[in-house]
């Protein structure tokens, strides 16, 4: 029965480990539950959680259905609702394909599955836009210059052109023929508002700009000049308002003089020998002085707001499009943990000897010192085993072995025990940097095939050892996963001040995770211009998903211009090509003397 419910519960599957076995000589090893499906029969619904069955209480086991392979990793988890018999919806993650087929075999068999697919599309919120802006600044700067020098220089560029302009009121005078026509004429005319209405359309005939043209000597067409010129009227009122657009200030003038001209006789012809027109000027054309275009003020006014506009808009779509991690805000966006620390991209591991110990006045060298100091801070005074320091990356190549070796460097200069254990068994890289031999290590010490003496090798300091590991075929989970593993983890928290241990990338594989769910500082490296930021979200998710805290995160790679500090201090970094010649002069010197 499921408690509260009333209702009966049925364990539809378990898949277990089968394929994997029972490795021979790893004591500790046994079958895990990889995921479990609950089904029950009131309002029946369907529930998968990812995690161990003990925490769902009282149930009955049964098969898992036989159209659920074991290649379907699709993970479905949502709690039950409590006090009612509704049946529950279907949070989907991962295959939505394969999650879809199997909501609708569950519904075939009688077992309602609906369905919610979680949208992980991220959206950039007022925050992220603003951190956009921020960010790219280079880029809205170039985009700034380049929309207002577009503008101004097609301003500048432009001819400037001017316009004239007159005023003018209409009158009809009416001969006295016959007292009807007259009256009809006078009624028509009182206001000179029927023909006024059909200026504008008669300034832009083609008979009248002919004849502009023909008088002033033109070099246009009536069709050309036709966009240059144009009348306004008012019903209500006889003013009639004539303009005229030319690059020389004073042809204006002459062209509304002539257009106002060559009006008049059109008028006149059109209103017949009863009709006397007249127009009275009352405001004549005056030579421009000043160019009516280009408007120099608005068009950089405009040019100026639409640079804004696009520079914010070209920040955006290039955080939107920038698909790497390339400096600690892209990092902050996606992870709660604070940055401890931006490693500079240099050599922290060379010819096997890392940079805390080369070159310890170095950039690189005090980061990784506040690094270690930063961890102190973090790390909550109720964790368990606070000393177990977890290195993982989101994926290979990020730099932290390299991290990790430098960290026990830098704990062991201060008189620390350290002990660094290398977890990647897929791709075993702490004794290749740091030129140890890795014949014997981890694995072989977890089979008991050699004891701890045998398998830790010292480095540097006597106090700091390195547990190595071998390359393996057989799958890291049987191994990283034993009670072996979590024994050598318990004993080492308890005799070394700090426990180092470099696992695989989240992308390979989550051996991180089962580390820090018994305890320890759970550190991501993340490298600039390597991480990509979906990758980096979806470590984070499987980190929440499996309730595992990221304390820390550590900028790896970090270019020397985008550190954020002063290189005034770190001056080793500058005298490479110098010392490095003295050094060579320096240690010849002692190899002689040492053989005298």
């Amino acid at each position: 029965m499921l408690p509260g419910t009333g209702s009966t519960a049925l364990v539809l599957c378990l898949r277990w480990n089968d394929g994997l076995g029972h490795m021979a000589g790893i004591p500790g090893i046994r079958r895990q539950p990889v995921f479990q499906a609950l089904a029950w029969s009131d309002n029946p619904g369907a529930l998968y959680h990812l995690g161990r069955c003990h925490r769902r209480g009282e149930v009955q086991f049964h098969r898992m259905p036989s159209f659920l392979g074991a290649r379907h990793t699709i993970i479905l988890s949502l709690g039950l609702q409590e006090n009612t018999r509704s049946p529950l919806s279907i949070l989907v993650g991962g295959n939505g394909k394969i999650a879809y087929e199997m909501a609708e075999r569950f519904s075939a068999s009688g077992v309602e599955c609906p369905l919610q697919f979680e949208n992980e599309r991220e959206h950039m919120t007022i925050s992220d836009v603003l951190r956009a802006i921020k960010k790219h600044w280079i880029v809205e700067i170039v985009l700034f210059c380049v929309v207002v020098g577009v503008v101004a220089g097609t301003t500048f560029a432009a001819t400037p052109t001017y316009t004239a302009s007159t005023e003018i009121l209409t009158q009809y005078d009416f001969a006295s023929s016959s007292e009807s026509s007259t009256t009809t004429n006078q009624q028509q005319y009182a206001n000179g508002s029927s023909l006024a209405s059909l200026y504008p359309d008669l300034v832009q005939s083609d008979e009248i700009l002919q004849s502009v043209i023909d008088n002033l000597g033109l070099h246009t067409t009536p069709t050309a000049l036709r966009s240059n010129v144009s009348a306004e009227t008012n019903d209500s009122s006889p003013i009639v308002y004539i303009y005229a657009t030319d690059s020389n200030p004073a042809q204006t003038v002459r062209i509304v003089k002539e257009l106002v001209k060559q009006l008049k006789k059109q008028v006149s012809a059109m209103a017949g020998p009863d009709i006397k027109v007249s127009f009275a000027t009352i405001q004549a054309p005056v030579e421009p002085r000043v160019a009516s275009s280009p408007n120099v003020q608005a068009n950089l006014a405009i040019g100026i707001v639409a640079g804004l506009i696009i520079a914010m808009l070209g920040a955006v779509l290039r955080e939107m499009f920038d698909k790497g991690v390339n400096d600690v805000s892209d990092v902050q966006a996606v992870v709660r943990g604070p940055v401890l620390a931006s490693v500079p991209k240099a050599h922290t591991v060379s010819n096997g000897v890392p940079v805390v110990i080369t070159k310890p006045r170095g950039r690189a060298a005090e980061e990784v010192r506040r690094l270690t100091t930063n961890i102190s801070f973090v790390t909550p005074k109720d964790l368990k085993q606070q000393n177990v320091i977890i290195v993982t990356s989101t994926n290979p190549r990020e730099g932290k072995t390299t991290v990790s070796v430098n960290m026990a460097a830098a704990f062991a200069e201060k008189g620390k025990s350290v002990l660094l254990i290398d977890a990647d068994v897929r791709h075993p890289s702490v004794a290749k940097a740091l030129g140890m031999n890795s014949g014997v290590g981890l694995v072989s010490l977890l089979a008991g095939e050699i004891s701890a003496k045998e398998a830790i090798q010292p480095y540097w300091k006597s106090y700091l050892q390195v547990l190595p590991a071998e390359e393996q075929k057989t799958p890291s989970g049987i191994i990283l996963g034993s009670d072996a593993m979590r024994q050598l983890i318990d004993q080492a928290a308890e005799r070394y001040d700090y426990v180092i241990v470099d696992t695989a990338p989240m992308t390979v594989a989550n051996d991180a995770a089962v580390f820090a769910e018994k305890g320890g500082v759970l550190l991501l490296v993340v490298g600039q211009g390597v991480a990509q930021k979906k990758a980096l979200r979806e470590v984070v998710k499987e980190f929440r998903m499996s309730k595992t805290a990221i304390r820390g995160v550590v900028l790896n790679m970090v270019s020397v211009n985008n550190a954020g500090r002063s290189s005034y201090y770190y001056y080793e970094d500058h005298e490479d090509a110098g010392s490095s010649s003295k050094r060579k002069s320096k240690s010849g010197i002692s190899r002689s003397k040492s053989k005298h």
